[in-house]
């Protein structure tokens, strides 16, 4: 009786374990300075399962979340300013319609592809992003933190409380950039 049991959560877990043999990737972050700016490049790869989610009419959610850290010898890495990106995919291969959603602050950017390979390389790829004037920062290292969350569901807070094995997010990446030397006198 135990070894059939043994048998059956050692087959679960192979199962399990066999199918998340890919992970999506994020390159980057870059970092440059212009023009008294700092700008960000980062790139999100998917795993080829979710890819073809995507091509088959999946929607996905696809969140930036670009942060400027202040090093510090002693004291912990000091958060200065973020900015979140939120990706939302949806390709159609019935009426072959292929729309991206881009939300930066209180702006919102649609924009249509002829194909959903189109679509996933713009969503999916920051290019050159803004994030903050170097006027009101002080001379010192920095770096930049960017994490890339794929949304599956969003619970409200109470429920999720209960709920808390419910995953909400299919998976979640964090790269840091090399640290640079800002000076902005």
């Amino acid at each position: 009786m135990y070894l059939r049991v043994l048998v059956v959560i050692h087959i679960f877990v192979l199962a399990v374990f066999a199918t998340t043999g890919y992970t999506a990737e994020l390159q980057g972050p870059y970092a440059k300075v212009r023009n008294k700016a700092i700008l960000i490049s980062a790139s999100l790869t998917l795993d080829p399962q979710r890819a073809e989610e995507v091509r088959k009419g999946v929607n996905k959610e696809i969140i930036f979340y670009v942060d400027l850290f202040r090093v510090w010898e002693k004291w912990p890495d000091e958060f200065i300013l973020g900015k979140k990106i939120h990706q939302t995919l949806q390709c159609d291969p019935v009426k072959n319609e292929n729309l991206a959603t881009s939300t930066v602050g209180n702006r919102v950017f649609q924009k249509r592809f002829s194909s959903c390979d189109e679509l996933m390389d713009w969503a999916l790829n920051l290019s050159n992003v803004e994030l903050s004037d170097i006027k009101g920062l002080e001379s010192a290292e920095y770096y930049i933190k960017v994490t890339v969350e794929s949304r599956i569901r969003e619970l409200p807070p109470f429920i999720n409380l209960i709920l808390f094995f419910v995953e909400e997010t299919e998976f979640k990446l964090t790269e840091e950039s090399p640290s640079f030397l800002l000076r902005t006198q």
